[in-house]
């Protein structure tokens, strides 16, 4: 399936490069603005800077501030953007606690790029 996100901006952040590329390869077939952020403190920074984006896709594990601390933070300060969280540990027993501190969806990697896309329009038609 095709997805035209359009005008849509979606971070990255993440700091391996590699599964960088590979996301932002799979989304940006969407035609949507693919930042790129390697820890908590840019996505804070550049979202307090430069304002509303539509989405972020958010390793939890990052140097500096992982992804968990960063998404609680960035509620603390009034964010409402979606948050979808990336993860390599196994969710069934941290989704309900990742969830409390902020994030709107949880998924594991190695993720099925359609469930990813999928998610990601259904939480983008909902803003």
């Amino acid at each position: 399936m095709d997805y035209n996100w359009t005008g849509s901006r979606i971070i990255i952040a993440d700091d391996d490069l590699i599964n960088f590329e590979l996301l932002k390869l799979i989304i940006g077939r969407t035609r949507s603005e693919v930042l790129h952020h390697k820890n908590g403190i840019e996505v804070i920074e550049y979202i307090e800077t430069h304002g509303k984006v539509d989405l972020i896709v958010m390793d939890l594990q990052m140097p500096i501030l992982d992804g968990i601390e960063a998404t609680y933070q960035l509620r603390e300060k009034g964010y409402q953007g979606v948050i979808i969280g990336l993860t390599a540990m196994s969710t069934k027993d941290i989704k309900g606690a990742l969830l409390k501190k902020g994030f709107n969806e949880i998924i594991e990697k190695p993720f099925d790029r359609l469930r990813l896309l999928k998610l990601i329009d259904d939480n983008l038609k909902m803003r």
